[in-house]
């Protein structure tokens, strides 16, 4: 029995892809698969000024509903093709801090592969936002597929 995390971000359409590219060519019914998210903490968008309202508490409940949503469908999407063994996992992290916590959640569980997507950043883009799957794929003890 193997231990599978698929790291999504499920209100993109590249969760959409990595969940049914797993499906068909990685995951095996008997597999533990362990849908992984990792969200902001909103104290870091209100202390950044990325959010200028008094309803920062509605807007978080609004984001988490739609993300609890958005993980179900994928769940379902799994157990749809036979695969049962599924659990879902909501990791919050400090804004600078997102990769770092896919890392060290990666590592207690005893990861035997790691599928996630990529954005694809190209220059500027690249060069000031970083990317997500290359510093996680640098610094896990796992397998990584990438998928784009």
């Amino acid at each position: 029995m193997r231990n599978i995390v698929v790291a999504i971000d499920p209100l993109t359409e590249e969760a959409a892809k990595v969940i049914a590219w797993s499906m068909d060519n990685f995951l095996r019914p008997d597999d533990n698969i362990h849908l992984a998210v990792v969200v902001l903490k909103d104290a870091d968008l209100a202390d950044a000024g990325c959010i200028v309202s008094d309803n920062v508490e509605s807007l978080e409940h609004e984001l988490y509903d739609k993300m609890q949503m958005a993980l179900q469908k994928a769940m379902d999407q799994l157990k749809s093709k036979g695969l049962t063994q599924i659990e879902a996992h909501v990791l919050e992290a400090h804004s600078k801090q997102t990769c770092k916590c896919l890392v060290q959640f990666l590592n207690k569980q005893s990861t035997d592969c790691l599928i996630m997507g990529c954005r694809n950043l190209k220059g500027f883009k690249r060069y000031f936002m970083g990317s997500f799957s290359d510093y996680v794929q640098t610094h896990v003890d796992c397998p990584v597929l990438i998928v784009k």
